[in-house]
């Protein structure tokens, strides 16, 4: 069947010090850091889920202050907050999934249980958070999902479980629309569950599921092109991809021309496999089950052409890892198992093609954020350092950067990596900070360099 050609940073107390006590000034290493400046909810989370809209970070998540609702934070001009209340509905929610329109309005989907475990849609309109139409959807409902296409038009898919029959109780799944202030459904309702969306720069959506009838000769992961002409799907390459099993943790990624999917695979051991379109077929991209060990939750991203993909790493005992396709290799992106502790529901994105992660900490429940620094190499720090000039230091009342490279910002951090202020040229005002020693990071087009200085 035809269808269309698819076409980085908070310094932890540890490294500030040894910033200070052994060299006077030094690039960021090629390392996972926290992010400088972020600030976590008090309280444990669940189903975090990070968005990058115009530069600026934001994570949906349920819990986190007061209760288990879902609730969504912003970096506000490098300062942490609530988008609204911290808590946005009348819990408990879960399964969490945050999309912005073509006009940087946020929305979330989420499961409520206080409806029957329905799903539900808000967006963030006038300063405040509101439901999207009149939705509603099958009960014990579970991972949706939200997509806008170039027209700025809204689809929702989600999965549920049907029980209308006795005995046969079975996974299902739909496609909706959400246009002049009305929901309807897309296409026949779906034989399985775990649906991902994924729209290409052509404009054509596609969606990744488990086909799941209960005839194991049809059943595994399946992807299909939604024609909207004749409102009906379309197989993509021979259906299913990978028969018999359950794959779950399915995400599927558009690139320019090409398709990938990313899921825990059934058929290798619950281990992590990618997969290519190439116009007619799936191919696994490098080995099936390229991890060693099985995963519980994965995110995945092409960024800029390279797959990156982000898990629980059971060979680090379940802490945070990324790899990426790297000439026709998987290879680990920065220090394998790079948290502090083990993770649950990575999150994986990216800001100009700089990778960045959150997560939930196992060990005591509160959302972390994390970016990879860059490295450059020797040749380059000596150049930077010759390039850089910071005076006066020690300072009184504010600091300058000379430099011929082009500035993008400067940060002031303290000892314990706390982000104090930002500046986005080469003027920092110290009045306001208390006498001390502190850490500058200037980040400039050809690399980022960190320098001690002293406000007397």
């Amino acid at each position: 069947m035809n269808h269309p050609i698819l076409s980085k940073s908070a310094l932890s107390c540890a490294r500030v010090l040894c910033l200070i006590l052994t060299i006077q000034t030094t690039l960021s290493a090629q390392q996972w850091d926290s992010l400088a400046g972020f600030v976590a909810p008090p309280n444990e989370v669940w189903s975090p889920h990070l968005v990058f809209n115009n530069g600026q970070a934001h994570i949906a998540f349920r819990g986190g202050y007061d209760s288990t609702e879902t609730a969504l934070i912003s970096d506000q001009s490098n300062l942490w907050d609530t988008l609204g209340s911290a808590s946005l509905t009348n819990g408990p929610e879960s399964d969490q999934f945050l999309a912005f329109d073509n006009n940087g309005m946020p929305y979330i989907a989420y499961v409520s249980a206080d409806n029957g475990h329905q799903v539900a849609v808000i967006r963030y309109q006038n300063n405040a958070w509101e439901p999207v139409g009149n939705l509603s959807t099958e009960s014990i409902a579970y991972q949706p999902s939200l997509i806008f296409n170039q027209n700025n038009e809204l689809y929702l898919s989600y999965s549920y479980t049907d029980n209308s029959i006795p005995f046969l109780i079975k996974p299902k799944s739909k496609l909706c629309t959400y246009s002049t202030n009305q929901w309807s459904n897309c296409g026949a309702t779906l034989e399985g569950q775990f649906v991902s969306l994924a729209l290409t720069v052509d404009n054509d959506l596609y969606l990744a599921y488990n086909h799941n009838t209960g005839l194991s000769s049809t059943d595994g992961l399946t992807v299909q092109y939604f024609n909207v002409g004749l409102n009906a799907f379309q197989s993509v390459g021979t259906a299913p991809i990978a028969a018999a099993g359950m794959a779950t943790s399915i995400v599927l990624c558009a690139d320019s021309s090409d398709l990938y999917l990313a899921f825990v695979d059934s058929l290798q051991n619950n281990k992590l496999s990618v997969m290519q379109y190439d116009g007619t077929s799936w191919n696994y991209l490098g080995n099936a089950g390229l991890t060693a060990s099985a995963v519980n939750s994965l995110s995945f991203e092409v960024i800029e052409g390279t797959p990156f993909v982000a898990f629980d790493d059971a060979d680090y005992n379940f802490s945070a890892s990324v790899m990426h396709y790297d000439s026709n290799t998987w290879a680990y992106y920065g220090a394998a198992g790079f948290s502090t502790s083990a993770v649950e529901a990575v999150s994986l994105a990216q800001k100009d093609g700089e990778v960045y992660v959150a997560f939930k900490k196992s060990n005591d429940g509160r959302l972390s954020m994390m970016k990879y620094r860059v490295s450059v190499s020797t040749e380059s720090i000596a150049t930077l350092s010759r390039l850089i000039t910071v005076y006066p230091n020690p300072a009184q009342a504010s600091i300058a950067v000379e430099t011929t490279l082009t500035l993008q910002e400067m940060k002031l951090l303290d000892l314990e990596g706390r982000l104090l202020k930002v500046v986005y040229n080469r003027f920092m005002s110290l009045d306001d900070i208390q006498a001390g020693v502190y850490i500058l990071e200037i980040q400039t087009d050809k690399g980022s360099l960190n320098r001690k200085i002293i406000k007397q």
